[in-house]
């Protein structure tokens, strides 16, 4: 392949990482937003 498939391959590489980054954001978002209502409802509990 010449430079068409060294542009397409580059683009996907770039799709790819915004793709594991996005999931990586929304997963750590979510682990802290469970993670504070447990320590809320825990206090509450007390």
């Amino acid at each position: 392949g010449g430079m068409p498939m060294k542009i397409l391959w580059a683009v996907l590489d770039v799709l790819t990482i915004i793709v594991l980054g996005s999931g990586v954001y929304l997963w750590w978002v979510r682990r802290r937003a469970a993670r504070s209502v447990s320590t809320v409802q825990a206090q509450v509990a007390q």
